[in-house]
């Protein structure tokens, strides 16, 4: 089956802010520096030439169009019937001649190559995080579309929460946030639970459902898979869709120390093991930097 959709991402017009907040680990930031600007990064994202007009996107994937099978488990399947297949064959042919053992021998590596080849993906999208495939928010189970910032920060404190958030979704293997500072909503974006509203509400009940969890403001935890989360206290909680794979709950604090934690930054994947050391230790520094935004 093919299904198409068709996105239509707004222009941004304006004065583009030029405050530089933390750079990251992958192509859309600078390697090897503590800085960057994230206004170009996002200005980029949205328009090469920089003119207003509404940019058009269309998506094609193709799909087996099986419901409930997953298309990335084709060649597992092709590689257990091409084994019986050579099993079979082998059965059938009594004494087998030196050609056909070669050609079964090749076949039953091929037949191994396909078998392991999804377990393969899974590790190199891993090994090199940001650069797999990050679902759209209507294929995460349980998820909804938010973006909401709260009205009483100032103008300059808006832009840079949203530049922040907005590196962390682009550069790591992110799909959704939430930042609570002094247990008060600061931002909701990307794939959250739907148990937290829309619009505007989502801010009021991703804190409440965040304060149940009574994990605090220094929490510091990965939650690497779905056993975790559902072991952790996060395994009720609104904020996080039904089917992320793994969550990071990080602190709003200096990384010197110099500062106790002010808040949490909430950070949702949409699959296991999606996020890497060099991830979590970029991901704290912007925590880091958005504390002396936020704080001073």
């Amino acid at each position: 089956s093919l299904r198409l959709c068709s996105l239509s991402l707004p222009s941004v017009t304006g004065q583009v802010p030029r405050r530089r907040i933390g750079g990251g680990p992958r192509g859309g930031l600078p390697r090897g520096s503590e800085r960057t600007e994230l206004s170009g990064l996002c200005r980029r994202a949205f328009s090469d030439d920089g003119n207003d007009a509404d940019v058009e996107l269309a998506v094609f994937r193709f799909t087996l169009g099986i419901p409930g099978f997953d298309d990335a488990l084709i060649p597992r399947v092709a590689g257990f019937v091409g084994v019986a297949l050579l099993l079979l064959n082998h059965a059938l042919s009594g004494s087998p001649s030196p050609s056909q053992t070669v050609t079964e021998t090749v076949g039953l590596a091929l037949a191994a190559v396909g078998i392991a080849a999804p377990t393969l993906q899974k590790r190199i999208e891993e090994a090199t995080p940001g650069k797999g495939r990050r679902p759209a928010v209507e294929d995460l189970e349980g998820a909804s579309n938010a973006f909401a910032i709260a009205e009483q920060l100032t103008q300059e404190q808006r832009q840079e929460a949203a530049w922040a958030s907005f590196a962390i979704i682009k550069n790591a293997n992110v799909c959704g946030i939430f930042i609570s500072v002094r247990d008060t909503p600061v931002l909701c974006r990307g794939a959250l639970g739907v148990g937290i509203g829309a619009g505007e509400a989502c801010l009021v009940g991703a804190q409440a459902a965040y304060t149940r969890t009574a994990l605090g403001a220094d929490a510091s935890e990965y939650f690497e898979n779905r056993g975790r989360i559902d072991a952790s206290p996060l395994r009720n909680c609104e904020i996080v869709p039904s089917g992320a794979g793994s969550v990071a709950v990080l602190p709003i604090a200096p990384l010197d120390g110099g500062a106790p934690s002010a808040g949490s930054m909430v950070l949702v994947c949409d699959r296991e093991r999606a996020m890497s050391p060099k991830e979590m230790a970029w991901c704290r520094s912007v925590a880091s930097k958005l504390h002396s935004v936020l704080i001073g």
